[in-house]
């Protein structure tokens, strides 16, 4: 668990200052935006979005709420992260003692 904690930090330090805004990036953003304007989950063209989770975005558009600002974006990146790491390492330990 600590060091799920640990990889969101360092995640957090090496992200923040490079951001990659690939389509794949600018749409999950786009969507993160439009749920937080009350539109739906919708791309930058404002088409719905029906092919992926919205588990990014949402987590993201909780950040948003709080502060629209780009620090937040990279916590919300930061915690996600965190969160993955924890819950794999949790799910190795448990399946490895069965």
């Amino acid at each position: 668990m600590l060091m799920g904690l640990l990889s969101s930090l360092f995640y957090l330090s090496v992200s923040y200052p490079i951001f990659e805004s690939g389509p794949d990036a600018i749409d999950q953003l786009a969507g993160a935006y439009s749920l937080v304007m009350g539109q739906g989950y919708a791309m930058e063209t404002g088409e719905p979005v029906r092919y992926w989770p919205p588990l990014y975005a949402l987590t993201t558009a909780l950040f948003i709420k709080i502060s629209p600002t780009f620090t937040m974006v990279a916590l919300s990146n930061a915690l996600l992260l965190g969160g993955v790491a924890i819950s794999w390492s949790l799910f190795i330990l448990w399946a490895s003692s069965t």
